[in-house]
């Protein structure tokens, strides 16, 4: 068992709550499933991705008449691609960041541009909702980080829907080049993500960034439960995102972002709390969990509508958003058995209220009352409606989604999440 101790043992302050002394982080087998606080199935098997919906899915997909055809043969075609490809690494920029260590992760905040005003363009000025094509470049992390991430759950689903162990090897390979390896490995911070040129090298915003590492963990816990992927591995990976939680508890940066009242306030949760579970220690995630259930009495109002997202220039994006976030910690609450999706806090509204609320834009979203710049508004709320079709059955959640004007046969979700299922 590793373990990982709170710099100098100190307890930190976090979001009004006593983190203890110690956080014990991984485990080195299923089998020690007793000295941690998870229970076995949770240690054994995806922490989101459901384990019984794609043992459904892989019992129908590869027949002609499936209703998840389209979906993967897609898959397929993806994880075919990613097998040419050379991992990911974060060195690969050319030059490093404000530490001057390539192996530190670097972003740049996408609403933030080059100032018209300055010959230099510094400091940048914030456009809220308009994307700063710049941050795809080659020298920032970014897009690097997406791409390994969308090729490990491609290869992680890929291995286990065709038992074809050479795209679990090709995952490995990713995870071991990103993650672990001495040369390239990110370090596991992010002290440079999301900076402002003439402003700051760092903000407590760019932690959004790591959120879709949560399908790298459960892409290797898939693998894992297929035993199709070294052991060793999965416990160097528990042990470099063990890290990552101290950094996200300890840090100046993590302790801000773990402040916000907005989507930031709760993807931080989010992540620490998938975080927590795959590292073993569902009783800090529990923790976590419930005090993210306190934020919906100043995020949500009894209406569903969401006021710090009211603001913004993409306001019925961010709803959709923000409950995407909501709905992953109601799927860990509903695993840990703790109330959270349907229960409203006094004076606020549920997780459920807020969806039912975006819902009933969905086919009619020119007539959302605030602002919204976002030409493909529909795919985000596709996006949040599916997810939160596998915590609520109810009619109305089926009909939203019917009356959309998005949907994708190929999008991986079909196969995540069972969406074709009768």
């Amino acid at each position: 068992m590793t373990s990982l101790s709170f710099r100098n043992k100190i307890p930190t302050i976090l979001g009004g709550w006593l983190l203890g002394a110690a956080l014990i982080v991984g485990v080195t087998s299923t089998a020690n499933a007793q000295a941690t606080s998870c229970p076995v199935e949770i240690l054994s098997a995806p922490i989101y991705w459901d384990i019984n919906r794609l043992a459904s899915v892989k019992s129908k997909v590869s027949t002609d008449s499936s209703a998840y055809k389209a979906a993967y043969e897609k898959l397929i075609a993806d994880a075919d691609e990613a097998l040419s490809k050379s991992p990911y690494t974060v060195t690969d920029k050319t030059k490093p960041g404000p530490s001057g260590d390539l192996k530190d992760y670097v972003s740049l905040s996408r609403y933030w541009w080059p100032n018209p005003q300055k010959s230099d363009g510094l400091p940048y000025v914030r456009k809220d909702g308009e994307t700063n094509p710049e941050i795809n470049g080659v020298d920032f992390d970014r897009r690097r980080s997406q791409h390994m991430t969308a090729d490990v759950r491609a290869l992680s689903l890929a291995a286990y829907f065709t038992g074809n162990k050479a795209y679990a090897k090709k995952a490995e390979s990713f995870v071991r080049a990103w993650f672990l390896d001495e040369t390239t490995g990110m370090h596991p911070h992010l002290k440079f993500a999301q900076n402002v040129p003439g402003l700051n090298a760092g903000r407590e915003f760019g932690i959004l960034d790591t959120r879709i590492y949560w399908d790298v963990m459960d892409g290797i816990l898939l693998l894992q439960s297929e035993n199709m992927v070294d052991k060793a591995l999965v416990n160097e990976l528990r042990g470099w995102f063990g890290r990552y939680a101290n950094w996200l508890v300890t840090s100046e940066f993590g302790q801000k972002a773990s402040t916000k009242k907005n989507n930031h306030g709760v993807y931080y949760d989010a992540q620490l709390s998938h975080i927590l579970m795959f590292a073993g220690r569902c009783d800090l995630a529990e923790k976590i969990i419930k005090k993210s259930h306190d934020r919906t009495k100043k995020q949500i109002k009894k209406s569903g509508l969401m006021p710090e997202e009211k603001k913004r220039t993409q306001s019925l994006f961010y709803h959709a958003f923000n409950l995407r976030a909501f709905l992953r910690l109601a799927y860990y609450a509903e695993q840990l058995d703790v109330g959270f999706y349907d229960k409203a806090k006094k004076g606020a509204g549920s997780v459920q209220n807020s969806v039912d609320f975006v819902a009933s834009y969905a086919g009619r979203v020119e007539d959302w009352p605030y602002k919204e710049i976002n030409s493909n508004v529909e795919k985000s709320l596709w996006n949040m409606l599916v997810e939160a079709q596998s915590l609520d059955d109810r009619q109305s959640i089926k009909d939203a989604i019917e009356v959309l004007e998005y949907a994708s046969e190929t999008d991986q979700k079909n196969l995540i999440l069972g969406l074709s299922d009768p």
